[in-house]
């Protein structure tokens, strides 16, 4: 609900430095969207299928910069895997409000994201999605362990 805050407890590590050149691969908005409808038990089951919302470029649009913002990409670290804690915000209607991600440690030790994802404000009534993701061709291991 708008004005709620949430806390988002996550842990990521990763071993194996991206160097081999193959490229990173992001997600696209359908994934995303099949996502957050196909979570069990998500009060947005059963309101639109994620295809359907995939052509309306309302939602889409702001989905795919946010997906493939360049500040995810940080060129003081090019080994660091593109891998992250994500989040985002949507209304009732599913379109994005906001959102962000905590990328991987730089140098490959274990990071713990709760000072990155703390204190998160609902603006408007609707749906938090938290996801983790890796875009890149190396391991990285992302987990949350729970959203208060």
């Amino acid at each position: 609900m708008a004005g709620d805050k949430v806390d988002v407890f996550g842990k990521s590590h990763w071993y194996t430095p991206n160097t081999s050149g193959s490229p990173n691969v992001a997600p696209v908005a359908l994934d995303i969207l099949s996502g957050l409808l196909g979570a069990p038990g998500s009060a947005a089951a059963g309101k639109a299928t994620a295809s359907q919302l995939n052509a309306i470029t309302d939602i889409t649009t702001p989905l795919g910069a946010f997906i493939n913002d360049p500040s995810r990409d940080d060129a003081s670290y090019p080994q660091r895997p593109k891998a992250f804690i994500n989040y985002i915000f949507f209304d009732e209607q599913f379109k994005m409000v906001s959102g962000g991600a905590s990328p991987v440690n730089p140098t490959g030790f274990t990071k713990d994201h709760f000072s990155d994802l703390q204190n998160l404000a609902a603006t408007k009534n609707g749906y938090l999605y938290v996801y983790v993701s890796n875009e890149s061709p190396v391991n990285a291991l992302c987990r949350y362990f729970g959203i208060l």
